[in-house]
């Protein structure tokens, strides 16, 4: 999760970065290259983290996508997809439901 809020605060100073280096000079784009280096490192570690995570139930990979269909009682917030709302549900209830077989599960305190 952490690393989920790190890379959108990677991405929202690299666009920043982007529209000062049009608007005020070419020094901000020497910030968005080492934003995009840092955003693809970030990107990395989330890939091989994700393929550890697992649900304990059905064995499902719950933070790497895949092309499985989703069961009726997966939770998605819009905009967001199931991912993303996975962990939208951890950090604001301390729970959430497997979207490949629907068990709901709450984490301990």
């Amino acid at each position: 999760m952490i690393l989920w809020v790190l890379q959108g605060g990677v991405v929202l100073v690299g666009i920043t970065a982007l529209v000062l280096t049009f608007l005020i000079g070419k020094s901000y784009g020497i910030l968005f290259l080492g934003m995009t280096f840092v955003f693809v490192g970030v990107q990395m570690l989330r890939w091989g983290h994700s393929r550890l995570v697992s649900c304990p139930l059905c064995h499902g990979k719950l933070m790497h996508g895949s092309q499985c269909h989703k069961h009726r009682e997966a939770s998605r917030r819009r905009p967001f997809g199931y991912i993303s709302s996975l962990f939208v549900d951890v950090a604001l209830f301390g729970r959430f439901n497997c979207m490949y077989c629907g068990t709901p599960f709450r984490l301990k305190r």
